[in-house]
This record gives C-alpha cells, structure tokens and sequence, in this order.
C-alpha cells in the first residue's frame, strides 16, 4: 500500500474541490436540493484548504525562482 505524502494528499483535495466546483453546475445537482447542499457544503469545507495549499506552491515557485 502507497503512503501518501502531506503534498499527494492536498493535491488530491484540490482535484476533487475542481471536480465538485464542476458538479455544482450540472443541471442534476442543480436540480436535486439536497445533493446541492450537501455538494455546496463540501465545497466550501475545502476552499480555505485549496486556497493555502495555492498560496504555498506559489511561495514555493517564487523562491524557486529567487534561487
């Protein structure tokens, strides 16, 4: 079994944060209330994550790129 790093990790909650900002507009979703919800909720549990997890790859590249 693969252990996963800190890294591998946020980036599979960035891909699936992608993926449900995708199924948040699909006419099915949109239509059922309660999976809309629910979906909407998810979401926004994970945005402050994806957003910190951006600003650290940007750091990372900056100073990458100072180097």
């Amino acid at each position: 079994m693969a252990v996963l790093t800190l890294t591998d990790k946020l980036d599979q909650l960035e891909i699936r944060y992608h993926e449900m900002s995708q199924q948040l507009s699909t006419p099915e979703i949109v239509n059922d209330s309660a999976r809309f919800q629910k979906l909407a909720k998810q979401h926004s549990d994970l945005e402050e994550i994806v957003a910190k997890n951006r600003d650290f790859k940007q750091v990372e590249k900056d100073l990458a790129g100072a180097r």
